[in-house]
């Protein structure tokens, strides 16, 4: 199985899904935050039989999607934090790796603020 593109809404997986089916490929969706996570906002994921990728990548950039071939070999939270990181508009001058960075650096920030509160608070 390839996974080939993320997109935001069921309603934009359903008309790409149509269109490869169109062409004989089969197409699987699946919402991979809501299989991880437990929580629906990670987009749709467009998957298709190995044997069926090549075609169904043309297909996908004749409609103008840029196929996203890091989806099988990263883990969900990095997906998720990429393709969510790439809509705050102070990050998006950014590559991915550098706002994956940026994002660590501040969630590591914000737990040691939370450590120092909860160690000041009880002495």
């Amino acid at each position: 199985m390839t996974s080939l593109l993320l997109v935001e809404t069921l309603h934009e997986a359903e008309i790409i899904a149509g269109r490869l089916r169109s062409e004989g490929i089969q197409v699987y969706l699946r919402d991979q935050v809501m299989n991880q996570l437990h929580i629906g906002t990670g987009g749709i994921i467009i998957s298709v039989p190995d044997r069926q990728a090549l075609t169904a990548f043309q297909i996908l950039e004749e409609l103008g999607y840029k196929p996203l071939d890091y989806l099988y070999d990263e883990s969900v939270l990095l997906v998720f934090l990429k393709v969510k990181s790439a809509r705050i508009p102070f990050l998006r001058k950014y590559t991915d790796r550098t706002r994956l960075v940026i994002i660590f650096v501040l969630l590591g920030l914000l737990m040691l603020m939370l450590a120092l509160v909860i160690v000041s608070s009880f002495g």
